[in-house]
């Protein structure tokens, strides 16, 4: 556990960030290991039956993904403020609560599964292995999504170095099961949502271990299993991120219709495209929790000087750490899109895959400025504000979808997403200059 608010602040962040980053790094090889795995055992229908409700699989865990900052972003103010006793009520009450709302929402989607089939125009020749897929995952959601609450706990306690350690360990066990699974057991798509399940549980294990001992370190033993005022103040801060997320993943969702109808080629490139995103993603969006962390700590310190200089660091360090890793995934572009298709296989998917990635993924940058300045604000606790920038970018992106897809297709669907970037951008970076996030320090 470390205060980030003391020392020097560039050799906070980089020991902070590093840990996370390459977290994020693993999580996202496993998924495209994990991908890749789908494409050349299962091929393009295989690719395509997983990928046709990743937006709304998302969209539903969005809203407790962004409860959890909003929890974690309530932990790091309490331990700069060193209270430690609360960190613990905090802690219990959120389990328990995010918990019960995912599985709430799993049975729900159970329940109404033929009508979410129907809004998202699954392609009818790849159903029966979407459905069942579908219905593993969502079943299992409720687990799946506590690792990113503990993630979020860990980090906010400054021990970003944890979460990265389990990283491996759940990596490695989901690469094995997967392999098992699918290339020996044949079990098809069914295996692949069964090994994630399977390899989230025994890292879970470690989480529930690792925070107990972090509550001896502190002395904050006993209390209470579920504290109402906790919860009144958790939330105060975690739904208006939750409601953040749930907006962003939303436009996902929305915009799958018009991805699906495009064939099944369209889908399956579409899901590589978004694994591409994902890996650059992965690099600032983690290299920016350094932000949110050092901006709330030094808010429950009161040292507000700190805040401009946080922001300045933060930037310049999410640019370094993307370049080289982005300027990799455009001139591999070619191999590594191949590594999610069958062995020789030259198709439409592929090559709509490799448009993205040269054309379209290098305007990644405008949205490195608007991840970090969503941390930045959830750290001034201005979360209202992050709600409505990224409410606006969302809507630009569907709007630019509908009315781009039908004419250009992939083309289309790939230009909507680029200019909600370049929109919040212009938008966030005008707001934060403005200086209105001071008004509650």
């Amino acid at each position: 556990m470390k205060n980030l608010t003391e020392g020097n602040i560039y050799k906070s962040f980089i020991l902070f960030a590093i840990p996370i980053v390459l977290s994020g790094i693993m999580s996202q090889g496993f998924n495209v290991i994990n991908a890749a795995i789908a494409g050349k055992y299962l091929g393009e229908a295989g690719r395509a039956a997983i990928g046709c409700t990743a937006g709304f699989i998302s969209f539903l865990s969005s809203f407790l993904w962004g409860y959890a900052s909003g929890v974690s972003l309530r932990i790091a103010i309490l331990f700069g403020a060193k209270d430690y006793e609360g960190i613990k009520r905090c802690y219990r009450t959120n389990l328990i609560v995010i918990s019960s709302v995912a599985f709430s929402l799993s049975l729900i989607c159970i329940l109404f599964i033929d009508p979410i089939f129907s809004f998202l125009k699954v392609d009818p020749s790849i159903m029966e292995d979407a459905r069942s897929y579908f219905i593993i995952v969502v079943l299992s959601n409720f687990l799946l999504v506590l690792p990113v609450f503990y993630v979020k706990f860990f980090q906010a306690l400054g021990a970003s170095g944890y979460p990265f350690k389990v990283s491996i360990i759940t990596t490695v066990l989901g690469i094995g099961l997967r392999v098992v699974s699918v290339v020996l057991l044949g079990m098809g798509v069914n295996g692949i949502a069964v090994a994630s399940t399977l390899a989230t549980v025994v890292g879970l294990v470690f989480y529930y271990r690792k925070a107990s001992l972090c509550f001896k370190e502190l002395n904050a033993v006993g209390g209470v299993l579920f504290d109402k005022e906790e919860l009144r103040y958790s939330f105060r801060l975690g739904a208006p991120i939750a409601l953040q997320q749930l907006v962003m993943y939303f436009s996902n969702f929305i915009i799958s219709p018009s991805v699906n109808v495009l064939g099944k080629s369209a889908t399956a490139a579409y899901s590589v495209a978004q694994q591409m995103y994902d890996i650059n993603a992965a690099i600032y969006q983690n290299s920016a929790l350094s932000v949110m962390n050092y901006t709330a700590q030094s808010v429950g310190a009161k040292k507000y000087d700190n805040l401009k200089k946080g922001v300045k660091v933060g930037l310049l360090q999410g640019v370094i750490f993307l370049t080289p890793v982005l300027l990799l995934t455009i001139l591999l572009a070619q191999p590594i899109c191949s590594l999610f298709f069958e062995d020789g296989y030259v198709g439409e998917s592929l090559e709509l895959s490799l448009v993205f990635v040269r054309l379209f993924l290098p305007f990644v940058f405008f949205n490195v400025i608007n991840n970090l300045f969503h941390n930045f604000f959830r750290g001034v606790k201005e979360v209202n504000a992050v709600f409505a920038f990224t409410a606006i970018g969302s809507v630009a992106r569907i709007i630019a979808t509908l009315i781009l897809a039908p004419r250009f297709g992939m083309t289309g669907v790939y230009s909507g997403w680029v200019f909600s970037w370049i929109f919040e951008a212009i938008l966030i970076t005008t707001a934060y200059f403005s200086g209105f996030w001071r008004r509650k320090l």
